[in-house]
């Protein structure tokens, strides 16, 4: 397959170069498909994804990649429940990746903010995946949902401790309205003695 489609060129399986500048004599791959039909874009191994793309990426007018969403086509629709202590198993790290990370041509220089794929396993399974190489990738999925359910849950968790701190005070303001007006009535007895 080459940068312009099947049947244009070479046959599904080989790699599709651009070169670094006319005259240049270098060949950066820019494109590679597999005979699985998986496809590599700045690198020559798409390893294992369906589309691996080394380097930023970008869509007409941004925004984000939409997901298959309608209710109608969902079943066996559960709450979420534990959002905040899943997420809270996270640890967000700055890293630079090794010359190995390198070599995978996914992976960019310089230091980097994320997630270990070995810890984020353990509260979120679902998320983790491994290539055929052993190395671990993570595929957030969900996590809007989980940061509203979580929200939620600190929403709930704040109200509750209000509510207390409420009654707590309320109980408080009694106690002190009750000492006063036993003072005024022992002030009152003592002045009508008088």
């Amino acid at each position: 397959m080459t940068a312009r489609g099947r049947g244009r060129g070479s046959p599904a399986g080989s790699r599709a170069r651009s070169g670094a500048g006319p005259g240049s004599g270098a060949a950066n791959y820019f494109m590679a498909a597999n005979s699985s039909g998986n496809v590599a874009i700045g690198t020559t191994d798409p390893q294992g994804f369906k589309l691996a793309v080394s380097g930023t990426a970008a869509k007409t007018g941004g925004g984000s990649w939409s997901t298959l969403s309608d209710r109608r086509l969902k079943k066996n629709i559960r709450p979420l429940t534990g959002a905040l202590d899943r997420l809270l198993h996270l640890h967000g790290v700055t890293f630079e990746f090794t010359e190995e990370g390198m070599a995978t041509g996914l992976a960019f220089p310089g230091r980097q903010t994320g997630l270990i794929a070995q810890q984020v396993e353990d509260a979120f399974p679902e998320w983790v995946a491994e290539s055929p190489d052993g190395h671990k990738y993570v595929t957030e999925r969900g996590t809007t949902a989980l940061l509203v359910e979580a929200l939620r849950e600190l929403r709930a968790e704040k109200d509750s401790q209000l509510a207390i701190l409420r009654a707590e005070k309320d109980a408080e303001i009694a106690q002190l309205r009750a000492r006063i007006e036993r003072l005024e009535q022992l002030l009152n007895v003592g002045q009508g003695e008088r």
